[in-house]
């Protein structure tokens, strides 16, 4: 079996290797690492991926390229082609610039070679700075918008962002605003070790110091129409997406808005529009606006510079703005939509300008434009003191006398690293819904804080269970995932898939590729020195396992949460899940100083029956801790995300019902507080709406009327239309669905307000047929039952064509069974939305069990049992609280049993407390466990406790908590059950005390760690 999957690999990757340009490049670039030597006196700058030349990286440029204390500098310029339009920006004559197109060989090669980086934004995720190389990264711009892991949904979407900041050794900061964005959103105090250097923003020198003038001239030279004598305005608005590669379908209303506030405001102002790099091109394709477009090649922070009055929503360029002491007005008809979806640094109440939401209000302010300037004049000064204090116009020579020059001064703020706290590295396992799941977030909850520096190395979450565990992770921790592949050698990959396999034995531990697992550690973790210490916590992987024994830390620890030999020989439908990945893990244990075991039970017999792998004094134990305040006060909680999320951003075609003067709302504050406007609709505009909002059980459609934005309107008084021309075509594609919670399928495109949500988030799905020319363009998944129903594309990422071959659609859906889909017509609605939890009566015997639904747990047995008491109890009930891959088997049995009015499958319950404290006594019939869990949340609870008399139960319960079952057998455990209900449900000799408990565990636990 090891063998076939092993040659089965290696075989996928040799043709990866010879196909895949990609691959080859990668491939490039690792086995160069060390060979390449850096050249001193060169720089790389790239800035957006090579998209344009601008920003604070093209200052550095434009400063060093032209001053004699830097003409020994080499300066390589990377661009995405080479007809981009920004190479104008550099001159290409000078022998001392070179230009590398992104993704070539030659940008890898200086990627290698380049003694100075400078990146406005990231490198891709395979980049690893190397020893000596020296990486600058400028950021680009101050953060309106939320950042980092305050930017709601899947904390993973910025670790690439996380990765570059580790790896760098200077981070420029124009403000305090931006060295808070750095240190608290992005979690970098306390892990970081370079430099933050606050001294102003090197791209607003050009704004302080080229003068309007120049920017006319440039204007000219650009072919825009302008009017010297007449001030300007420019309209900046900002990308509004998670992913650059999506961006919101609101080109058509920006163009047309602009379209209207220039007619407004001609012969009065010239007007301006430069829109985000994202969306840029998608513009500039419109005719209509050529005249007043700003090239995106065309620097920004150049154009402020003869702007005297700037419209923006999010983007940061407003704050940019402040050093000219000009207006600024804020346009944000989405603002409801977005501060859900992203949210804002500062409040609106501290915007040093009005806030608008349509463009009668922008002309309005415009023509007031005195009073408005007047009226928020204190705080446009107080913002300007904080933001833009620094920026003098000489920033940009502050930066480059301190890096390259050495350089410094007293007056210089720079944040040196702080390294006052003991760093500790965790990878907690995939945070499934099971035990070590659940300990982890135990341990982690009750660790201090004010000693430790935590940061928990962790896999990107796949399903939505996942996610709402991460999402429990205390926020003091710091979250690092892995992005993209492993930067091996094509021979370092084959000796991993080895490894993985087979284990490392005596006779192939030479081959161990151990420098391939700490570079990447580098690549994951940066510049990070060391950690006191790297935990592997999980205990069950050797893909992990190798990369935390790799960690440069004083001390590696994994943890032993069961019986592990019998959890490797455990077979469950016909095969061992774990036999594979223990057996690895296990040949690398001589990496780890200490193993630790969760009660003295396990470690014994983990001792005994891996001695071969374990030599005595590696042996320790640390007890699971316990979050005391969740389990007690654990309360029913009913609510799920979509019931909690009442925007749902949609696109629909719509018409009216009937011409008349409706009441709009522009924003849903404005509906709460029945502000509304008096607007004239009838059957000629053309009504699109952005979104949908739920209140008092009236729904509201978010409304664009002939492409300019309106507000929120009745869905009473509208009705949705589909557009005539739709293009429906057959495609053979493989896509992930990647949303930010349960993906809606449609059964009907005519009827796409009755969707259904499934909790198929971050899976794979085939794709059959696509559209067209609807409201959003859609395709048709299938499962192998047949059409599973129609899906927005915009919720389908990573797509691959597998051409006409059609039978790779079958290989596909037999290879993946856990990501089978269901057909939503045949879905049940308890797999829809979690069971309700039935009433526990105390007129009955009501027996409680928690855990995975696996065959240790014996379950099974404990079911059986049951039908026995039931013929003495009629009155006694079950309940099986979990989930597991034995769950279709219990319900099976229960059903062959007749006691569906006796045992109930409740599933996975968030806080169990509330129904467990309802219970007259908690069992657990395991044949093996570590330190169960349960059983310490069921004493804390005050429970009654009934546990087969197995060592890892009796460390839990010893001889004062609880009592036994003499045996795991059905008979046994019912005459178990039987004598605690004849009993009348006995108390245990002692009463638990969790808090001398968790006292005593983290005294064992940071003893092991120091």
């Amino acid at each position: 079996m090891e063998i076939t999957r092993f040659l089965s690999r290696v075989m996928r990757k040799s043709g990866s290797y010879l196909f895949s340009k990609q691959q080859r490049m990668m491939q490039y670039y690792v086995q160069n690492y060390e060979k390449i030597q850096l050249q001193e006196n060169t720089i790389l700058y790239e800035v957006r991926d090579g998209q344009t030349i601008v920003d604070s990286p093209f200052s550095f440029y434009k400063k060093m390229i032209s001053d004699e204390r830097f003409l020994n500098y080499t300066h390589i310029w990377v661009i995405d082609r080479l007809e981009n339009p920004a190479l104008q920006n550099i001159d290409r004559d000078n022998a001392r610039v070179k230009v590398v197109v992104r993704q070539s060989k030659q940008y890898f090669y200086w990627l290698l070679a380049a003694k100075f980086l400078v990146n406005s934004s990231t490198f891709p995720n395979f980049f690893i700075k190397k020893e000596k190389q020296i990486y600058i990264n400028t950021w680009h711009g101050t953060p309106l918008k939320t950042m980092g892991y305050n930017i709601p949904g899947d904390p993973s979407q910025s670790q690439n962002v996380v990765r570059n900041f580790l790896m760098a050794d200077y981070l420029l900061s124009a403000n305090p605003l931006m060295t808070k964005m750095y240190q608290n959103d992005y979690k970098l105090n306390g892990i970081f070790a370079g430099k933050i250097i606050e001294e102003g923003y090197p791209r607003i020198d050009w704004t302080v110091k080229y003068g309007k003038n120049n920017v006319f001239k440039d204007f000219d030279e650009l072919n825009l129409t302008f009017d010297p004598s007449f001030q300007s305005i420019l309209y900046c608005p900002t990308w509004k997406g998670k992913k650059i590669t999506k961006t919101n379908d609101d080109i058509e209303q920006i163009i047309q808005e602009t379209l209207y506030l220039k007619e407004k405001f001609s012969g009065k102002y010239n007007f301006f529009i430069k829109v985000h790099p994202f969306i840029y091109h998608q513009v500039a394709k419109n005719q209509r606006v050529k005249d007043f477009l700003i090239p995106d090649s065309f620097d920004a922070n150049k154009c402020l510079a003869g702007i005297d009055i700037l419209i923006t929503d999010y983007s940061s360029i407003f704050f940019d703005f402040l050093v000219t002491k000009k207006p600024i007005l804020f346009y944000v008809w989405d603002n409801d939509i977005y501060a859900h979806e992203r949210g804002s640094s500062i409040e609106e109440n501290e915007l040093p300008g009005p806030v608008a939401y349509t463009v009668q209000d922008i002309i309005a302010f415009v023509e007031n434009i005195s009073s408005i300037k007047e009226k928020y004049q204190t705080k446009y000064d107080a913002l300007r003191q904080t933001i833009v204090s620094k920026d003098d116009g000489y920033a940009t020579e502050r930066y480059l006398e301190y890096i390259f020059l050495g350089k410094s001064s007293q007056e210089l703020k720079i944040i040196y690293p702080n390294r006052e706290k003991e760093h500790i590295l965790f990878f907690p396992g995939r945070m499934k819904n099971n035990g070590i799941t659940s300990s982890f977030l135990n341990l982690v909850s009750n660790l201090d804080y004010s000693a430790f520096d935590v940061s928990i190395l962790i896999a990107n979450p796949l399903t939505k269970e996942e996610l709402k565990n991460v999402k429990l992770i205390p926020t003091e921790c710091r979250l690092l995932f892995r992005p993209g592949k492993h930067a091996y050698t094509f021979l370092e990959t084959i000796t991993d898939y080895y490894f993985e396999s087979f284990g490392v034995h005596a006779f192939s531990r030479k081959f161990y590729p151990k420098n391939a697992y700490a570079r990447e550690m580098k690549r994951l973790l940066g510049n990070s020195s060391v950690f006191k210490v790297a935990i592997d916590f999980s205990g069950y992987s050797f893909f992990w396992g190798k990369f935390i024994a790799a960690v440069n830390s004083n001390k590696k620890v994994v943890f032993q949460h069961n019986d592990l030999l019998s959890d490797l020989r455990r077979t469950v439908n016909g095969k061992q899940p774990h036999k594979t990945n223990l057996k690895s893990l296990f040949s690398i244990y001589q990496l780890f100083d200490r193993i630790l075991s969760v009660s003295q039970e396990t470690m014994e017999i983990n001792k005994k029956n891996l001695a071969q792998y374990i030599r005595p004094e590696q042996v320790g134990v640390v007890r699971n801790s316990l979050n005391i305040h969740k389990i007690v006060n654990s309360e029913v909680d009913e609510t799920f995300e979509e019931d909690v999320i009442s925007i749902q951003r949609e696109t629909v075609h719509l018409t009216i019902r009937k011409d008349s003067v409706f009441d709009i709302y522009p924003q849903i504050s404005s509906l709460l507080n029945k502000d509304y406007r008096a607007t004239h609709i009838t059957h000629n505009d053309a009504l699109r709406s952005v979104a949908r909002y739920t209140h008092q059980g009236k729904t509201y459609y978010k409304l664009i009327i002939n492409d300019m934005y309106q507000g929120w309107i009745n869905s009473e008084n509208v009705k949705s239309i589909v557009k005539s021309k739709v293009d429906l075509s057959n495609v053979q594609l493989i896509g992930t669905i990647n949303v930010s919670s349960d993906p809606v399928f449609y059964a009907d495109l005519n009827q796409i307000q009755n969707g259904l949500a499934l909790p198929l988030n971050k899976t794979y799905v085939f794709l059959a047929k696509k559209t067209v020319g609807l409201n959003d363009d859609y395709f048709l998944a299938e499962n192998e039952k047949g059409a599973l129903g129609w899906i927005k594309s915009s919720s389908i990422t990573n797509i691959h064509h597998l051409g006409k071959f059609s039978v790779l659609k079958w290989v596909f859906l037999s290879r993946n069974p856990k990501y089978s889909l269901v057909n939503p017509a045949e879905t049940p609605n308890e797999t829809r939305k979690e069971k309700s939890v039935p009433l526990i009566s105390p007129e009955n015997f009501n027996f409680v069990t928690m855990g995975r639904l696996s065959p240790e747990k014996n379950q099974i047995n404990l079911v059986r049992a049951f039908s026995t008491v039931v013929t003495s109890f009629p009155n006694a009930r079950l309940f099986i609280l979990g989930n597991g891959e034995l769950r279709k088997e219990l319900i099976s049995l229960i059903q062959a049993l007749d006691l569906q009015d006796h045992v109930w499958l409740l599933g996975h319950v968030d806080n169990p407390g509330y129904l467990l404290k309802q219970c007259d006594l908690f069992v657990l019939p395991s044949y093996y466990e570590g330190q169960p869990m349960v059983l310490l949340e069921g004493l804390t609870l005050g429970m009654k406790i009934l546990a087969s008399n197995i060592p890892a139960n009796r460390s839990v319960i010893g001889s004062d908590y609880g009592f036994y079952i003499n045996g795991t057998d059905a008979e046994t455990i019912a005459e178990s059950l039987v004598d605690q209900i004849q009993k009348g449900f006995p108390n245990a000799p002692r009463k638990f005390d969790p808090y001398a408990y968790n006292q005593s565990v983290l005294g064992e636990f940071y003893e092991e760690i120091m």
